[in-house]
């Protein structure tokens, strides 16, 4: 089944269906689709010039999604890290494993009872894309 990355309006349709909230402009998705779906997604916001924040939710997570993510925030934004919050634990692990660290839960961030968990990820600490190199 092919795979491809996207940044069309099913992927903020997919997280606000995955996370039970809604999204206000501005922002920049980027997501996997597998077999004509949606299957994962990052909706990147609150841009600050070094920061930017990103929620992020699904399965499916690929090596070319995250070298493409980490050259779109450590390098075409130039962003010194990424502030991850997401309400699915499998998202932060993988946060984790990409280099992030656990920074705190953002109670009922998704709604009553629905934590957001929040992972920092700095350039340098990146094990993909342009971070890497930083």
């Amino acid at each position: 089944m092919p795979i491809k990355i996207v940044a069309d309006d099913r992927v903020p349709q997919f997280l606000a269906d995955a996370l039970g909230v809604t999204f206000s402009q501005p922002f920049v998705t980027m997501g996997i689709e597998k077999g004509g779906r949606i299957c994962a997604g990052a909706l990147l916001n609150c841009f600050n010039g070094g920061n930017v924040n990103l929620t992020a939710a699904g399965t499916g997570w690929t090596r070319a999604f995250l070298n493409e993510l980490g050259a779109y925030v450590f390098g075409a934004l130039s962003c010194n890290r990424m502030t991850i919050v997401t309400a699915q634990v499998h998202v932060a692990e993988l946060a984790c494993r990409l280099g992030g660290k656990p920074e705190a839960v953002m109670r009922n961030h998704f709604g009553r009872g629905i934590d957001g968990i929040v992972v920092g990820i700095l350039a340098h600490e990146y094990r993909y894309g342009s971070g890497a190199l930083a």
